[in-house]
């Protein structure tokens, strides 16, 4: 929605993928983006395509046609367009000759910029001289959070997950069990006997 609302600030229109479009119509959420809304076009990309006839998904695809825009029309539309851009959709913007002079806007955590997965993004960015600019945008908890929900649970242990910094939890948050990516374990359930009640808070 941010985005959206940045591209009416900037009299542009928001351009998104078949898949994006159909996740924000599944959602049935009528108070975001939508394929319809005013200056919302909806781009299907080779690999979504390909995913199409795989599928023979040809009537759902058939459902977006009042509000597509295809690759002979991106060049016109570059100039007045925000993109939701995947990496997958390089060739396509390439092929539609759209690259020259535009910019991206990361939103993803800067640490998945340092991935080998991430790379061949980068070198094409670096090819084309085409700035990055971060600007994460995060339903993470923070710091502060975190550390009211520990308190909450103050005889629990914490055990760091997606992080690249485990070995900071004990600073911050005490008792703490790492556990290596792929691992099982049994949670152990904290006996009512052992309850206090501080552990129900107040009411």
């Amino acid at each position: 929605m941010t985005i959206f609302k940045a591209c009416r600030k900037a009299r542009r229109q928001l351009i998104i993928d078949m898949y994006t479009a159909h996740v924000l119509r599944a959602s049935g959420n009528a108070s975001i983006p939508q394929a319809g809304w005013d200056r919302v076009k909806v781009f299907l990309p080779r690999s979504q395509k390909r995913q199409i006839r795989r599928k023979q998904e040809f009537a759902l695809a058939k459902t977006y046609l009042p509000w597509r825009i295809y690759p002979e029309e991106l060049t016109r539309a570059v100039r007045h367009s925000v993109m939701l851009f995947r990496p997958s959709m390089i060739r396509d913007l390439e092929d539609a000759r759209c690259v020259d002079g535009a910019r991206v806007i990361c939103s993803v955590w800067s640490g998945y910029l340092q991935e080998e997965s991430a790379q061949p993004m980068l070198q094409w960015l670096e090819r084309h001289g085409l700035p990055l600019e971060q600007c994460h945008t995060s339903g993470h908890a923070s710091v502060t959070d975190l550390v009211k929900l520990r308190n909450a649970f103050p005889k629990a242990p914490v055990v760091p997950i997606h992080t690249n910094r485990p070995e900071r939890f004990a600073e911050v948050f005490g008792s703490v069990r790492q556990r290596a990516d792929g691992e099982w374990w049994e949670v152990e359930r904290l006996r009512d006997e052992e309850r206090t009640s501080d552990d129900y808070g107040d009411d």
